[in-house]
């Protein structure tokens, strides 16, 4: 019989906490496992340090599993902020699977995020994960509803029959000219505009549930201090004047051999239809990719 000690994860342990996963999980993708990730993700996260425990066994010293839990922030229909967290990294050492490990440090995680005042925790689990959740008695909400535009369905279809093997595409060709621009770039150009825009929409905008409260830390943590993914922005301004009315953060990923453009944010000046179409129209005109995906909540503004 195995004995376990489960302990709080700290700044000490992260290179053996980082061990396990790379073991379990792998190296590679847009989530890669390194030093830098793990310390953008769980340290600097503007809505706090995640919650994480991690357990040892006792008598060999190794790193059994782990279970770690995004603190995250949603503003309420009331305006209210709801404190939250999402379960996102898990692991567990080949050797110690099917030994309880993972059912423990949820259940212990959900008892002392629950004391601490997170009002849920969510997550988006694959198939593979998503029976064990159930199991513990997790509940399913909703499906995310996922949109999808071509923009080069022809040349999708050739590269879908007939090209071989991995590609890959540098960010210049997903776009045109100097319309789309990194996010660092966008934010020395348009500076505090930006987040004073961010702040007017989130104002006006139609809500539609509970969404992620968006400040100025938020938007630069998410979109600028990524050390894996570079964020790229379209924007807009007055025809009058140079005043930034409007913009779109876009990240661009390879999926099947295509050159799919994720539609991340969407931020005007007011919620009118045709300030939105112009951004869209303008950013889809800049585009070199095969398809935009976006999701939005089915009856927000965005989503229209």
């Amino acid at each position: 019989m195995v004995e376990f000690e489960v302990l709080q994860w700290s700044d000490e342990s992260i290179p053996e906490l980082l061990e396990l996963t790379r073991t379990t999980l792998g190296m590679g993708g847009a989530v890669a496992k390194t030093e830098a990730y793990w310390r953008w993700k769980h340290i600097q996260n503007p809505f706090g340090r995640s919650y994480g425990v991690f357990a040892i066994d006792s008598e060999q010293g190794n790193v059994a599993s782990l279970r770690i839990l995004l603190r995250w922030q949603f503003m309420g229909m009331d305006g209210k902020v709801v404190n939250a967290a999402r379960a996102v990294d898990t692991a567990t050492h080949p050797v110690y699977q099917r030994m309880g490990l993972f059912s423990r440090l949820t259940q212990q995680a959900i008892e002392e995020l629950k004391q601490e005042g997170s009002a849920f925790i969510y997550n988006t689990p694959n198939e593979r994960s998503l029976p064990g959740y159930l199991k513990m008695g997790w509940e399913v909400v909703d499906k995310r509803q996922l949109y999808i535009k071509p923009l080069k369905p022809l040349r999708m279809l050739r590269r879908r029959l007939f090209s071989d093997g991995a590609v890959n595409f540098s960010p210049h060709e997903y776009f045109h000219g100097g319309d789309v621009v990194p996010w660092q770039a966008f934010v020395d150009q348009h500076r505090e505009r930006i987040f004073s825009l961010a702040a007017e929409w989130e104002a006006v905008r139609v809500q539609a549930g509970i969404r992620t409260r968006r400040t100025e830390p938020y938007y630069r943590w998410r979109y600028g201090q990524n050390p894996n993914i570079d964020y790229y922005v379209y924007s807009i301004c007055a025809p009058s004047d140079t005043d930034l009315v409007a913009f779109a953060v876009l990240r661009f990923n390879t999926r099947y051999r295509w050159q799919e453009v994720v539609l991340c944010d969407m931020v005007l000046a007011e919620p009118d239809d045709k300030l939105a179409k112009l951004l869209m129209r303008g950013m889809v005109r800049s585009l070199r990719g095969d398809y935009v995906i976006a999701h939005f909540a089915p009856t927000s503004f965005e989503r229209k």
